[in-house]
């Protein structure tokens, strides 16, 4: 699964800290903890893959 970052601002002053795991209704529900501490900007792309 490819992650790219979509968001207005224009720095890099915020960490990623996020779960992942689509619920039934297809949202954002709880997951395992993929990315921690890390900068992102705009347009970056992560690589998430399922153990």
């Amino acid at each position: 699964m490819t992650i790219v970052i979509d968001d207005s601002r224009e720095d890099c002053l915020y960490d990623f800290m996020g779960v992942l795991g689509p619920n039934a209704e297809g949202t954002v529900g709880e997951g395992a903890l993929i990315q921690s501490g890390v900068s992102v900007c705009d347009g970056d792309t992560y690589e998430y893959y399922e153990d």
